[in-house]
């Protein structure tokens, strides 16, 4: 939510010239789809019966973007969604984080495995670009994080 209006989104090829400029409280939902290649220390306890633990700490996740859309609703002005916002966010995402899960053994060379994921951004998806009505410059954090429930098969 943008308590102050103006030009949030410069850069951004809209659908219509009337969201170039948005009125105060105007919300803007983000919705980016990023490429991540994770690199983790997974730890794996010895099995009880067809049972073992599992712990992965840290997971460093580096993210290409691939698409980025938003949804503006603003006072006033009717409300869309899917507006192409690729040059407000940066093409690069990066986090931490750690899982924590179960093994089940099937057989020799198979198991299932169902983990519980915790991540968090820690750069800046936006490239705050935009100028206030007040001539101030648009100065928002946002970061992405996620809990997940991993399940999958190990061969």
């Amino acid at each position: 939510i943008h308590e102050k209006g103006g030009r949030l989104l410069p850069d951004s090829e809209l659908s219509e010239m009337v969201y170039d400029s948005l009125p105060a409280n105007s919300k803007i939902r983000y919705n980016i789809q990023y490429l991540e290649i994770p690199f983790g220390f997974r730890m794996r306890s010895k099995e009880f019966g067809r049972f073992r633990l599992t712990f992965e700490a840290p997971i460093i996740t580096f993210g290409i973007k691939i698409k980025a859309r938003s949804a503006i609703d603003a006072p006033g002005l009717p409300e869309t969604e899917d507006e192409n916002i690729n040059s407000e966010v940066n093409i690069l995402n990066m986090s931490y984080g750690l899982a924590a899960g179960t093994e089940y053994t099937i057989t020799e060379n198979i198991s299932l495995l169902l983990a519980l994921e915790y991540k968090q951004g820690f750069l800046d998806v936006t490239k705050d670009h935009g100028i206030r009505s007040d001539g101030s410059r648009e100065d928002s954090k946002g970061t992405i994080g996620h809990f997940a429930i991993k399940a999958g098969i190990l061969f």
